[in-house]
């Protein structure tokens, strides 16, 4: 593992990787990966192979174990059994050079990349002591896969269209490739998919999620580890000018009470999930930088509050993770963050501030669903209470499709070029912007504008409110679905009426001002889309239905959102 005595004394997960393989070692692998997945995603029947991702895990982290000596499996007789059966069952489950078999092909083919990448990292670990037959098997599977990767991924892959989480992935895989096979066309891979990697990263240290859009914390995590680990392999120096560009992600994202915000993410990416440890330990461990060290500390104390469990494997985290946190490891003196800030961030084009009470930021990057977001600094009944959305929508339901949220073809999306403008005083910022309300799909250009409808938004935000002037506007005389607008909070508060367009959820309060939407509902609803679980609350506010709409027909929304201190 490479590390100095200090750092393996100090070094958290190690025995957190002692004790991870010990929940998984004696059990069945893909009950392990149903039980964690069954129930939880609306679209997992149709695409339901993820448990190879999960078993590629199990196999690189228990190799790790078995040959790090201050691991209690070092060189033990059952993680040895335990990973060359691993091994095999992963070259035997290889069916056409793929582990994402589904026909036909509706769920997730990056599923390919992590298992090619964990059975990759386990070999290269346990290649001297795999009998010659076994180690044949891998490295032909490798071969093969990688080839297919590159067929499939490399050479699809536009360079001026970044897809970062995968991007890395992939360039590793190549890297890791030309070290097990010596095929020089790897290297000229890695190297194309480095500069796409640097050209996708914003310029406050986020990268995009995909194709132009803002990142979530989770790809964020996922993206820096497995660069940490081809700066470890390569000493690339534009993979160090990227960790470093990347300092300051994780200070501005989170709250007091360290939980990130998933406000600015794509709209399909509201994923309401605790923040890792590992993403900011990585960054301490590689820059030196104190507030990262500082966020992973207090993170792990409170996750040393919770019994270990394998149920967050591959939903909040994967194994490899761990391993290359485990692996970089080193000592750092932690910083504590700044408890108020007023900035412009770079990485969703907006203003961003922490107050006492709370925080919020907002932004208009492609495939936003709201252009704000809010987020308590303090737990309420237990919970970091949040405005998870403002979003204006010309309703529309994909015909046949069901009222799930993922059919949906609300036409409340920021189309691709959409940017706000920023003016920021000394503690107040102004947010605007002007762009034409798209069907989600126009994110990646598939889908025509059925309707023709321009949405103008401008806030003042400040440490005591949000104040919102909201314009859906027809551009022509058309025959079209009304126009609504849902303000969804969450999670798990229940929103109260206290006076005529007044509304109370936790510690945010809702007014109501000027509205040519009189019609109300208040209904459950999720936090993300994805998720069963009805953990939030959205306000409807809905025009009537009429006929036909007149070209400049325009329909104002005025309100205040404001965080109310107990008293």
């Amino acid at each position: 593992m490479s590390l100095c005595p200090s750092d393996v004394a100090l070094n958290p997960y190690l025995p957190w990787l002692d004790g991870i393989v010990e929940q998984f070692i004696r059990r069945d692998p893909e009950a392990i990966a149903r039980e964690k997945w069954s129930g939880q995603i609306l679209h997992w029947d149709d695409d339901n192979e993820w448990q190879y991702r999960d078993m590629g895990g199990f196999l690189y982290a228990a190799a790790v174990v078995h040959t790090m000596p201050s691991s209690r499996w070092y060189g033990s007789e059952e993680t040895r059994r335990y990973c060359f059966g691993m091994a095999q069952r992963l070259v035997d489950a290889a069916r056409d050079d793929r582990w994402f078999h589904l026909d036909p092909r509706k769920g997730d083919g990056n599923i390919d990349r992590y298992v090619l990448l964990d059975l990759m990292c386990a070999f290269q670990v346990l290649r001297a002591e795999m009998d010659g037959e076994l180690a044949d098997r891998v490295l032909q599977t490798i071969r093969r896969t990688m080839r297919v990767q590159m067929e499939e991924f490399g050479r699809s892959n536009k360079d001026d269209q970044p897809y970062p989480n995968m991007d890395v992935i992939y360039a590793l895989i190549m890297i890791l490739g030309h070290k097990l096979t010596g095929v020089d066309a790897c290297k000229c891979e890695a190297d194309r998919f480095l500069n796409i990697l640097e050209r996708g990263q914003f310029p406050d240290g986020a990268w995009t999620y995909f194709h132009g859009t803002n990142e979530c914390p989770v790809y964020h995590s996922g993206t820096l580890l497995t660069l940490a680990m081809l700066w470890d392999i390569s000493r690339d120096s534009r993979v160090w000018r990227m960790i470093e560009r990347s300092i300051p992600y994780y200070p501005r994202l989170v709250s007091l009470e360290m939980v990130p915000e998933f406000y600015t993410d794509p709209w399909w990416k509201h994923q309401w999930m605790e923040l890792d440890t590992w993403g900011p330990d990585v960054v301490a461990s590689l820059t030196g930088d104190g507030q990262n060290r500082w966020i992973a500390d207090r993170l792990r104390a409170l996750e040393n509050e919770k019994p270990l469990s394998l149920s967050d494997v591959g939903s909040k985290y994967l194994l490899s993770w761990v391993v290359y946190s485990a692996k970089l490891w080193r000592e750092v003196t932690p910083v504590p963050l700044d408890r108020t800030y007023l900035i412009h961030d770079a990485n969703i084009e907006g203003p961003r501030a922490r107050w006492d009470d709370w925080s919020w930021a907002a932004t208009a990057r492609v495939g936003s669903d709201t252009l704000v977001g809010a987020m308590s600094n303090r737990l309420h009944d237990g919970h970091v209470v949040a405005l998870m959305g403002v979003t204006p929508e010309i309703e529309h339901q994909a015909e046949g499709k069901p009222d799930s949220g993922m059919g949906r073809h609300a036409l409340g999306m920021t189309p691709p070029d959409t940017h706000g403008s920023t003016v920021i005083t000394d503690r107040k910022a102004v947010f605007e912007a002007y762009y034409p309300m798209a069907t989600f799909r126009g994110i990646w250009g598939a889908e025509l504008y059925p309707t023709a409808w321009h949405c103008r938004q401008r806030w003042e935000m400040d440490e005591h409110a949000l104040r919102g002037h909201i314009e859906v506007v027809s551009l022509k005389d058309q025959s079209s679905p009304a126009p609504l607008v849902r303000i969804r909070f969450g999670r798990f508060l229940t929103m109260e009426e206290t006076a005529p367009g007044l509304y109370a959820y936790g510690p945010f309060q809702l007014r109501i001002g000027r509205s040519d939407f009189p019609i109300r509902q208040m209904t459950q609803t999720a936090a993300c889309i994805y998720q069963t679980t009805q953990d939030a609350t959205q306000l409807l506010l809905r025009s009537p239905s009429h006929d036909r709409y007149a070209q400049g027909q325009t329909f104002v929304l005025e309100l205040d959102i404001r965080f109310v201190t107990p008293a």
